[in-house]
């Protein structure tokens, strides 16, 4: 209620000492908006890890973005893959494209475009625009999979409808507006 100012005036202070007080008692949603909320990377690790630790997807996600940013913890490429793909599995798209970025790059796991194009998909029909704009790449280059224009070009659209500037370049590259 006091983080989005639902019937009452909205005050994060608040709303930090009541997920506090739920977290405590093992709440897991509230874990993980402590997590989200927190301004300290060190307290974002922990409460992250508690709820990611019980399977929450959300949390699992921001527990791999700290690990691929070395954020409360050293940068490992291969625990932040841990992670999200944990999160990814039960359906996260921004877990799903991460692994995807992750086996396009070869970054805690081995380089792979057909995996890479596997959970760029998956991300890019849940409507992640950043997947969107990797497919559509990934069809104009020919990067695991078939080089097919229209696919490229029907994906960058996608992105470039959500705002991403580089599926915006590619249309304009390769001469569609």
């Amino acid at each position: 209620m006091y983080h989005n100012g639902k019937g009452v005036p909205q005050n994060d202070v608040e709303a930090v000492n009541w997920y506090r007080k739920a977290a405590d008692q093992g709440y897991v949603s509230a874990q993980t908006m402590l997590g989200a909320m927190s301004k300290d990377d060190a307290e974002t690790v922990r409460w992250s890890r508690m709820a990611a630790e019980q399977g929450d997807a959300l949390a699992q996600g921001i527990l791999g973005v700290m690990y691929t940013e070395g954020r409360g913890v050293s940068k490992d490429d291969a625990e932040a893959v841990r992670w999200f793909r944990k999160a990814a599995e039960q359906g996260d798209a921004l877990g799903q494209a991460y692994i995807g970025f992750a086996y396009s790059e070869g970054r805690g796991v081995p380089k792979n475009d057909v995996e890479a194009i596997r959970w760029h998909r998956l991300a890019a029909n849940q409507g992640d625009a950043m997947a969107q704009a990797n497919l559509g790449e990934a069809y104009e280059k020919g990067l695991g999979i078939s080089r097919d224009i229209s696919q490229a070009v029907y994906w960058y659209r996608k992105a470039a409808g959500q705002g991403v500037s580089e599926a915006q370049v590619a249309l304009k590259r390769l001469g569609y507006k």
